[in-house]
């Protein structure tokens, strides 16, 4: 019986073992067997150096027009700087030798003016930008039609990176990723045309390389060993398949594609699949042909430490087929790293990025720290690389006072190196960031049209610096910062702020744009050097008017004693006012700022309440006509025994006033009666 039973299982279980799908574990490739120190060795053949010469003749971007001329040394380093990413990655190295190329040089130059108008690039100058007319046909054709990949603008100083980081996941346009052009295993070449401002790259292709690819694929970030700060920030996860090895899958096969990227820290698992949205493939076939890429790109997971990828992550693709058309599973974890800690080293040399920072008006330590948050320091290190490291903390130490400012002085002690990087003279704490605060009103560096803007609700406002002075010569950048919630951040711009020159315009005001602004300057000067300018605080109180008032009666009837409140209703509800209180006949009742009021003697009193909101005075009235109570014949504001008595008496006699009646009347029949007394009595025993 036993058998049967096994047997039976073995039955059922035969198809699943059958088909199961054959696993690739992409750790196992010879390429990815490398350790820390040889991609550390690698990087620092590949690194770009700052200090080499990027032009032997700068670009003009006015007439007469000229396409820089870049060096040689510059080119050869960006070329080997491609390559370690490549490296990498686990694809071969693209051709070297590349030469300066006047066609993108010159493009180059065309791109500077369209941004400079638009702010933004784009791949058609033709069609965008007419030809200026100081411009010669000749090179407005070479560079507007220039046969080019990729065009990234804002930096220059390692254009590889720069082009990565704008490979940004988006379902609309898979092959938009300018890291294909410079990543995928059949680039051979690529061809560059830098400039101060942007930066263009032309690859060239040989399917050929695909042979040269000892794995059959290839990934960004790669299987083992990955550093972390060489992977782009905002980056999309990128999986290249030999062609010699796997099958390009048609749409349908495409949907049964599962990717998993799991985080082997946290254990967060997300799922990615073409049917979500979050995996592409970046090719097409028609019938069976098929554009040469074999590219999968994968929406990021999310990072888990700031603006890096930490720690491990596991990378599983189901359902791929290989050459022979059957289904294969891909598997790798990438180990997520700083490059520096393949190598331990010692601080030689500290610098501040910041020079020094200058702060508006007195000085203010919250604003302060708030300020060094993001600033960071330089450790030259004896290996011959740099450390950027941001303190946890700063120490302030008042100086004295020179040239009429108050000076202070912030150091760091170093406690949160990373254990790879050691401080052995204190070099650290050493070193000194100078701070000037206004000590008298001559002193200030910023020119103030007002320190404090009143307005409304629905108004406009701009805040406004009339005029910035600062001796030093450098490129300056501006904008400002808010405080919130005790913090200092920079603006919403999902607000839509407006920024004028140095003034800063919010239309249409709303409560939460109250509070205190911080117009801040940075300068860079030639020497490198870095100032920060930190204004006065520029307060914005914004107000919501007063539409209405009014008490909740015209006229409120009480006894004497009684204890009420005549708070009056205002409109809206979170309306900024200040109320005032006026009484025609404080003796008949008074109240107090809160609206209580107490009913001190008989009589008729007229009472006033009015609301300043703004420039806005609305005002409404209450009469107030205080009784005794009736059965109160000691008129204390109570019922007591005494009462009774006295009424009793009042009735035994005879001889009540107009008055004792109206108040001992407890039957309302105009009258003292025995059934008066009996009532009074009643309320007195009920308490």
């Amino acid at each position: 019986m036993k058998r049967k039973i096994l047997l039976f299982v073995f039955i059922m279980l035969f198809p699943m073992l059958v088909h199961a799908n054959t696993v690739i574990n992409g750790n196992d490739f010879a390429v990815y067997q490398r350790s820390k120190q040889d991609i550390f060795n690698r990087w620092q053949i590949g690194k770009i150096n700052r200090n080499v010469e990027i032009f032997t003749s700068l670009p003009s971007y006015e007439a007469p027009y000229k396409a820089g001329v870049v060096t040689d040394e510059y080119l050869a380093e960006a070329v080997d700087n491609l390559n370690y990413y490549r490296y990498l990655v686990g694809v071969p190295d693209v051709v070297t030798g590349i030469t300066n190329d006047e066609e993108l040089q010159t493009a180059e130059v065309i791109q500077t003016l369209f941004v400079s108008q638009h702010s933004a690039i784009t791949h058609h100058l033709d069609e965008d930008f007419p030809k200026p007319n100081d411009m010669s046909s000749e090179f407005y054709n070479l560079g507007a039609y220039a046969d080019h990949d990729i065009i990234s603008y804002g930096r220059t100083d390692e254009p590889n990176f720069y082009f990565f980081d704008e490979s940004i996941f988006d379902p609309r346009y898979p092959e938009a990723g300018h890291r294909m052009a410079l990543l995928s295993p059949e680039v051979g070449r690529e061809d560059y045309g830098i400039g101060l401002l942007t930066v263009y790259g032309r690859s060239t292709n040989n399917r050929t390389n695909y042979n040269n690819m000892t794995n059959s694929f290839a990934a960004y970030p790669s299987p083992g060993y990955f550093p972390k700060e060489d992977f782009a920030d905002i980056s999309d996860w990128d999986i290249f398949l030999n062609i010699d090895n796997f099958k390009f899958l048609t749409s349908e096969e495409q949907d049964n594609v599962r990717v998993t990227i799991k985080n082997l820290t946290t254990n967060e698992i997300y799922e990615r699949s073409k049917t979500a949205g979050n995996l592409n493939f970046d090719y097409k076939c028609v019938g069976t042909s098929c554009t040469i890429y074999n590219r999968m790109n994968i929406l990021q997971p999310d990072k888990n430490s700031g603006d890096y990828y930490e720690g491990s992550y596991k990378v599983t693709v189901q359902n791929l087929k290989d050459k022979s058309g059957n289904l294969v599973d891909l598997e790798y974890t990438v180990n997520f790293y700083d490059k520096l800690e393949a190598v331990s080293s010692n601080v030689v040399d500290v610098n501040y990025a910041l020079t020094r920072v200058y702060l508006d008006g007195t000085y203010n330590e919250d604003l302060l720290h708030s300020a060094l948050e993001d600033s960071f320091m330089i450790l030259s290190l004896d290996n011959d690389n740099t450390y950027n490291y941001t303190p946890d903390s700063y120490d302030i130490e008042y100086s004295g006072v020179s040239y009429g400012m108050n000076v202070y002085s912030a150091s760091t002690t170093g406690d949160n190196l990373p254990s790879y990087i050691h401080d052995p003279n204190n070099l650290i704490s050493k070193e000194k960031l100078p701070i000037f605060s206004c000590y008298s009103a001559n002193d200030y560096r910023m020119e103030y049209v007002d320190t404090n803007y009143s307005k409304v609700v629905g108004d406009d406002v701009v805040l406004q610096i009339d005029d910035v002075y600062i001796d030093e010569d450098g490129y300056i950048s501006y904008g400002w910062v808010r405080k919130k919630d005790g913090e200092y951040i920079d603006l919403d711009p999902s607000r839509g702020y407006e920024l004028n020159d140095f003034n800063l315009s919010i239309n249409n005001l709303t409560k939460e744009d109250a509070g205190e602004y911080y117009f801040v300057v940075l300068l860079t000067t030639e020497e490198s050097d870095m100032y920060y300018y930190i204004s006065k605080p520029i307060t914005l109180n914004i107000s919501v008017p007063v539409e209405n008032i009014e008490f909740e009666y015209e006229t409120l009837n009480l006894h004497v004693g009684d204890v009420v409140n005549i708070y009056p209703i205002v409109t809206p509800a979170n309306a900024d006012y200040t109320l005032s209180w006026q009484n025609v006949n404080g003796n008949v009742a008074s109240v107090d700022a809160n609206g209580i009021l107490t009913a001190k003697n008989v009589g008729s009193t007229r009472i006033s309440v009015s609301a300043m909101s703004g420039d806005e005075l609305l005002i409404d009235y209450i009469w107030i006509n205080v009784t005794y109570m009736r059965g109160d014949m000691n008129k204390n504001g109570k019922i007591d025994l005494s009462d009774v008595i006295t009424l009793l008496r009042k009735y035994l006699n005879d001889d009540a006033t107009e008055e004792e009646v109206e108040i001992g009347d407890m039957d309302e029949n105009e009258n003292i009666g025995l059934k008066d007394i009996i009532i009074l009595l009643r309320t007195y025993l009920e308490g």
